[in-house]
């Protein structure tokens, strides 16, 4: 029960400072926008005082990871550098127009340029916050390696593209090469078959054959009719020496012996 109440106390505390510290921020705050716009730094409280809320409550209940856990803690302390800023710099600045203190004159330009320090980191932060997720890292390493496999697979595909270039260059040349045929002769008649003629030195070497076979035989004949007439001469001067032998024997008183020749034909 102590325990409890020990931090309803502390928690009261700590949410009247920072009502406080709001109050004294917003007054600062309103004192950088022009008339008729004050209502915008109602906004500007979400970098200080609800920042410091804010950026509590995501540390210790949401953050993952190192990355995110560093950064929210860290940005914890930076929204409270703001809130002390804008506090002590509004509570200088009333104190100097009631002539409490004497402001110096480069307090307020310094506490200016923290406010929108803080104000950048918050937006920097916010940012950050989510890219650091843990979710969001795994996305990330997942498309870095479908990045690697698309650099593979273009790299592949420039060099099998420079294996088949060839190849297709040669189909698409005869593919239009036979459409280019079909566009310039689709227009004529359809070509008719030529009659076969006989080929003429054929025809020739016969004709010269039959005639050279003709001549080489009525050359055979005529020697055969040569060769019997010679023949028959040679038998009759033959039978013409036999009959006068004969007649020269008889006249001289020798035997009438009619000779005969050895061969007759």
């Amino acid at each position: 029960m102590n325990k409890l109440g020990a931090k309803i106390v502390l928690w009261g505390l700590v949410l009247g400072m920072l009502i406080f510290t709001a109050i004294r921020t917003l007054h600062f705050l309103m004192a950088t926008f022009p008339p008729g716009q004050q209502y915008v730094a109602f906004l500007a409280l979400a970098a200080f005082d609800v920042g410091v809320l804010g950026w509590t409550y995501f540390a210790t209940n949401s953050a993952e990871g190192v990355a995110q856990r560093t950064l929210s803690y860290g940005m914890i302390f930076v929204c409270a550098a703001g809130v002390i800023l804008t506090t002590v710099g509004d509570m200088i600045d009333v104190s100097a127009q009631n002539h409490l203190t004497q402001a110096p004159d480069w307090w307020l330009t310094a506490a200016l340029w923290g406010v929108i320090v803080v104000i950048v980191l918050n937006v920097l932060a916010g940012i950050l916050v989510h890219l650091l997720d843990p979710g969001h890292q795994r996305h990330l390493a997942q498309e870095t390696a479908r990045d690697e496999i698309h650099r593979a697979a273009l790299a592949g595909i420039r060099k099998r593209a420079g294996e088949i270039a060839p190849q297709i260059a040669e189909r698409v040349t005869l593919a239009w090469q036979d459409q280019v045929i079909q566009e310039m002769t689709g227009h004529l008649p359809p070509r008719s078959r030529p009659v076969a003629l006989p080929a003429p030195r054929a025809e020739e070497t016969e004709e010269f054959d039959e005639e050279w076979v003709e001549r080489v035989n009525a050359r055979i004949e005529q020697e055969r009719a040569r060769s019997r007439q010679r023949s028959a001469q040679a038998a009759a001067t033959a039978e013409q020496g036999d009959e006068v032998r004969a007649d020269e024997e008889g006249d001289d008183g020798s035997s009438a012996v009619a000779l005969r020749p050895k061969y007759r034909r």
